[in-house]
């Protein structure tokens, strides 16, 4: 062994202590087909995704402004957003890249998925998710996202600017348009298929959902209220762990760039429990949130009468803890009855936002989703955000259409190279 493996290895031993390899030989969570995946918990798996991303490059940037909308008080300058475009190889698809709740076109996780999809000679664009604070800022009339027929819309008017923008400047030769998203971005899928087959202007072929989320009332309630990673994780021992770890993934980013499989030591070990997990998760998804709600502060018509608090100046300086504070309270299930709910046509006050929420699942559209033979599905059977039955559901419904891994958290598996395997033969591509 060369000198230089001893010693590195030499100091991770002593950074990380035996439990660095003791764990190589252990058992793992599960195996998608024959690959296996690094991972002990669902959690670590899911916030492993950004952390490990794609150091992709080599892409060009597609702007897409609203001056309207650029002096924004506490937002100037932030109403527009940043589409990347990666030319592919003549005669291959193009595939269009949604993120999830909150996330951008520079996203890690999407990252990721770009670099496989570029890898395989696809020309590939890369977009912001409707519920995402920069969308919502730039893009929506109001400010609230949520009614989703109404901001597949707003996405696919944007889809035509953005990909009318690309095919005149870099004239790609491709075959065929794909549409590839995940987790909340699933939502949208069915609309941009209707309005494509009406519209005929992007003219679909295929649509790739992973992680979708069967019922979007359990999965964003689930996190409601346990969203706060300090009381899950005041533990001294965690803080010992996490600095640890976090020392020796800063190792790693400086030894094996490039290299995931040793990253993933990293997660591999990682202590988190699962009320950790669900913190950090569920952290995540009401910090989404959070962003979006300060937008439809500051530009919903009626934010006078939806917004209590008042942004104080300070110095020069506006204090938006006021602001800040309010919106914390505000859980996903009153997002949707305050804000959402009175955008719906024919929807009463007497409604409950119960009804209007599992009204836009997929859970309650599955048959007429599934008889479109374009749409296919990946799903990990330790997703935090479905239930066992949700999977068993989506898996009968979707038959050779649907792949269900046995690990990968709620959109975790996609940096392992053990995914891009599985993924491009169920794909079947080339």
């Amino acid at each position: 062994m060369p000198l230089h493996s001893v010693i590195v290895r030499l100091f991770i031993l002593l950074l990380l202590g035996s439990e660095a390899f003791a764990g190589v030989n252990d058992p793992i969570i599960g195996q998608a087909t024959n690959q296996n995946y690094p991972f002990r918990t669902f959690g670590a798996a899911t916030v492993s995704s950004d952390l490990f991303s794609s150091k992709e490059n080599g892409y060009k940037t597609i702007e897409t402004k609203n001056e309207d909308r650029d002096n924004v008080f506490t937002l100037e300058g932030e109403a527009h957003l940043n589409s990347l475009y990666f030319q592919g190889q003549s005669g291959k698809p193009f595939v269009i890249i949604m993120p999830g709740i909150g996330g951008t076109a520079t996203d890690g996780n999407l990252m990721n998925l770009a670099r496989m999809f570029h890898k395989w000679g696809f020309f590939v664009l890369t977009i912001d998710d409707p519920f995402s604070w920069k969308f919502a800022l730039t893009l929506n009339p109001n400010g609230v996202p949520g009614f989703f027929p109404n901001d597949a819309k707003i996405l696919y008017q944007h889809l035509e600017s953005v990909f009318s923008t690309v095919t005149k400047k870099y004239k790609p030769s491709y075959l065929g348009v794909w549409f590839v998203t995940y987790s909340l971005g699933s939502q949208y899928a069915q609309d941009l298929l209707k309005i494509d087959d009406e519209k005929k202007t992007l003219h679909f072929q295929q649509v790739v959902m992973l992680n979708p989320l069967l019922d979007i009332d359990y999965s964003l309630k689930k996190y409601d209220g346990i969203n706060e990673p300090s009381q899950a994780m005041s533990d001294p021992w965690w803080h010992y762990q996490s600095l640890r770890n976090s020392l020796f993934g800063l190792v790693l980013e400086l030894l094996f760039v490039g290299h995931s499989e040793r990253q993933g030591y990293y997660y591999s070990h990682f202590p988190l429990n699962s009320s950790q997990s669900d913190a950090l998760i569920g952290g995540t998804f009401k910090d989404s949130l959070d962003q979006v709600l300060y937008v439809t502060s500051m530009v919903h018509p009626d934010r006078d009468k939806l917004f209590t608090s008042e942004l104080s100046d300070e110095d020069d300086e506006w204090n938006q803890d006021d602001r800040n504070d309010e919106i914390r309270k505000i859980s996903f299930n009153d997002y949707f009855g305050k804000f959402v709910l009175p955008m719906i046509p024919g929807v009463k006050n007497t409604d409950s936002s119960d009804n209007v929420i599992y009204s836009f699942s997929l859970k309650y559209n599955l048959q007429t989703i599934a008889a479109d033979k374009r749409i296919k599905i990946v799903l990990t059977k330790d997703d935090p955000l479905s239930r066992p039955e949700d999977n068993q559901l989506f898996s009968q419904t979707f038959k050779d259409r649907a792949l269900l891994l046995d690990v990968g958290g709620h959109c975790g598996m996609f940096w392992f190279p053990g995914f891009e395997a599985d993924f491009k033969a169920f794909l079947k591509i080339e």
